[in-house]
């Protein structure tokens, strides 16, 4: 009867414990920890966008949106809903977060549409500068935005500011010499008073050129005997282009053999990073001496050579000279007397050491059409006498030719301290 008595005792014990302590306890820490749950997921720690400017489509652009809890943990796309304004054209946009069930509050994100980057199709070093060229947009745009600068960083940049949206070229003119830069472009719309730019560019890497050289292979296929002045406000005329001489053993003409140097040299110099014009590279032109010394002076080169042979009835003559202004020329080239005589010694002893043959030395003249107009300094190179059956054979060798060749280009060189 006590046992009977002590179990019905310890299961009533029981059955109150459960009831007091399991059950209410139980209770009371399912709640604690549902409160912690909700206490913690509302908690937004930030909202961002993915990134802040975007390059324009044409179309709806819609960038992505991050929003991460204080635990670190990404919200769920379906807690939140996403407003887009202003999100096709270039410019500012935004996009409006609005969160929803256990999350409350909303925020406004911005974001800029700028242009495409700018593809650049073309870039060439000049002796002043570059010249280069790009793509063509086809929507609106405001402008471009070159940058040269040194150095790779573009630290101390020269900026240049293109407020036109057609254009697709930009000449530079205004670099040192033989120095090496880098270039980029990048495109911008002006909208509400503010510029929205596009990426830049690739980064061109380019070296200036030494110099700018003109040459001018003497004579041509005809001759012209009309007749022109001599020089600015000349009372002297002389014909407009003479026939020149011709091999007495080859039978070459003057005019080709001109060309076939002008070719070579022309060649060489733009090896040696120099720019170059031609004043001809046919035989079948019609250009007077003093067209071709307007053509020169027109192309801003930095020196003219002008390329010819000699003939003499005395065939026993041979050798190399030069041709310049004198010291009193009366015409343009009197202002550059000291640096074409300069030319014209370093260009003959170029070709007298790379030749060894003779040294007719230098001539000052005041009667050289070609000379008298043209405004830079410039220098007259009789490689030789085509009169002379030794010299005339020389001339027509592509040995001797490249010689001659080598001694002008070592003579410019020379000239300019390189």
């Amino acid at each position: 009867m006590k046992k009977k008595r002590c179990l019905i005792f310890v299961i009533c014990f029981a059955l109150c414990f459960i009831i007091n302590y399991g059950t209410n306890g139980g209770d009371k820490d399912c709640i604690f920890a549902k409160e912690k749950e909700e206490n913690t997921i509302q908690e937004v720690s930030k909202i961002t966008l993915e990134k802040n400017a975007y390059v324009y489509t044409g179309k709806l652009i819609k960038p992505k949106v991050n929003i991460y809890l204080k635990n670190g943990k990404k919200l769920n796309s379906k807690s939140y809903t996403l407003q887009y304004r202003n999100n096709r054209k270039i410019g500012k946009a935004r996009v409006i977060v609005k969160l929803k069930g256990n999350y409350t509050g909303s925020k406004i994100l911005y974001f800029n549409i700028v242009p495409k980057q700018v593809n650049v199709t073309y870039v060439n070093s000049t002796s002043k500068g570059f010249l280069m060229q790009w793509k063509k947009y086809n929507y609106k745009i405001t402008g471009f935005q070159i940058q040269y600068a040194a150095n790779r960083k573009f630290k101390s940049a020269k900026k240049i500011w293109i407020n036109n949206n057609k254009t697709s070229l930009y000449n530079c003119e205004k670099l040192k010499k033989n120095k090496i830069y880098y270039l980029r472009v990048r495109s911008y719309k002006m909208v509400s008073g503010k510029r929205y730019y596009s990426p830049w560019s690739d980064t061109k890497k380019i070296k200036t050129k030494k110099a700018k050289i003109a040459i001018d292979a003497g004579h041509q296929r005809r001759q012209n005997s009309a007749v022109e002045p001599i020089g600015p406000g000349a009372k002297i005329y002389k014909a407009k282009m003479a026939g020149g001489t011709k091999g007495v053993a080859t039978g070459l003409y003057e005019y080709e053999l001109n060309l076939i140097l002008a070719k070579k040299l022309k060649e060489t110099l733009i090896k040696d990073n120099y720019e170059v014009f031609m004043t001809r590279e046919s035989h079948d032109v019609n250009i007077s001496n003093k067209e071709r010394a307007l053509a020169v002076n027109a192309s801003k080169s930095d020196i003219l050579i002008r390329i010819h042979a000699n003939g003499s009835e005395a065939q026993y003559v041979q050798g190399a000279s030069t041709i310049c202004c004198t010291k009193n020329n009366p015409y343009y080239a009197k202002a550059s007397y000291g640096k074409s005589r300069k030319l014209s010694k370093r260009i003959l002893n170029g070709i007298i050491e790379k030749t060894g043959c003779k040294n007719c030395g230098i001539e000052e003249t005041d009667t050289m059409t070609g000379i008298n107009w043209c405004e830079i300094p410039s220098t007259i190179v009789e490689v030789g006498y085509m009169s002379n059956l030794k010299e005339d054979r020389l001339l027509a060798t592509k040995t001797y030719q490249n010689k001659l060749v080598k001694g002008m280009a070592e003579g410019i060189e020379n000239y300019f301290g390189f």
